[in-house]
């Protein structure tokens, strides 16, 4: 599958591509390696699609696949020439995230199924960097300490604390040096960190269950850009849900002349222009 798939990639005109899937085929572990491949080829992605919980799913499928990919690549070589997993990062509203971060404070338990024990020497070099800044600061001496569980939550919050505002600046420094990041695109039009990474970082987007996005969105994302784009989905086209779709004035004419070009995806109207789409028929 992995040939056919590199010569596709490797032979797209103004570098975008369309990835569908048939009945009974699951387009996931396709994507996801055009996504990384994209990362390494161009540089960073913006990576995007129709909902909340499509972009956690991609998120934890572009991490879980990263790791594997270096985890293997390193058997057997030496320390000099492995290599290091792509930073992902799952884009929030910066509040949002700050106050999941001081819950985690309070209830470290609560972070228990996002975030396992499990071994991070792989992880990117990035992470290692900002590991190291943050155990030699000492105006976050009392934060590590409640991390590692040294204090408990009570005599935390009694002391200094850290500000939300510093909060909010290391996770914008982190999302900065992300290789990838992952959002949905109002969030990526209404969060000033995840715009700017948008419009001054992004190298390439890629678009996971393209079906179910609007061409507004897309463009939000994509539009007066020309960078490299991938979409996937699923070719069983739904029609988009459309509000207005059905209203009518007192004469029973409809409101939204435009309904029915409205209700097709992004995925629908790009693979009608007759471009080459690689079709993954089997899992």
């Amino acid at each position: 599958m992995m040939c056919p798939l590199r010569y596709y990639l490797s032979s797209r005109p103004l570098g975008f591509g369309i990835i569908t899937t048939g009945p009974n085929s699951d387009d996931i572990s396709v994507i996801t390696a055009a996504v990384l491949a994209m990362n390494a080829t161009v540089g960073n992605v913006m990576a995007s699609g129709p909902t909340p919980a499509s972009m956690n799913k991609f998120s934890s499928h572009l991490h879980t696949f990263s790791l594997n990919v270096v985890f293997k690549y390193n058997i057997g070589r030496r320390q000099d020439a492995t290599i290091r997993a792509a930073l992902i990062v799952r884009g929030f509203k910066l509040q949002d995230e700050c106050d999941a971060f001081k819950s985690l404070l309070q209830f470290p338990h609560l972070g228990d199924e996002a975030a396992g024990d499990d071994d991070w020497g792989d992880d990117s070099d990035t992470v290692h960097e900002f590991q190291k800044s943050l155990a030699g600061s000492d105006k976050l001496t009392r934060l590590r300490q409640r991390v590692s569980g040294k204090i408990s939550w009570e005599k935390y919050v009694g002391g200094e604390i850290v500000e939300d505002t510093e909060i909010m600046r290391l996770m914008t420094m982190l999302t900065e040096s992300a290789d990838i990041v992952c959002t949905t695109p109002s969030l990526a039009h209404t969060e000033d960190h995840l715009r700017s990474w948008k419009l001054e970082r992004a190298r390439g987007v890629a678009i996971d269950e393209a079906g179910g996005m609007s061409r507004g969105d897309l463009y939000s994302i994509w539009g007066n850009t020309l960078l490299p784009c991938l979409l996937a989905g699923n070719e069983e086209f739904v029609p988009l849900e459309l509000k207005s779709y059905h209203d009518r004035d007192v004469n029973g004419n409809m409101r939204n002349r435009f309904g029915d070009d409205a209700r097709k995806s992004a995925l629908e109207f790009l693979t009608a222009t007759g471009w080459p789409v690689y079709r993954v028929r089997a899992q």
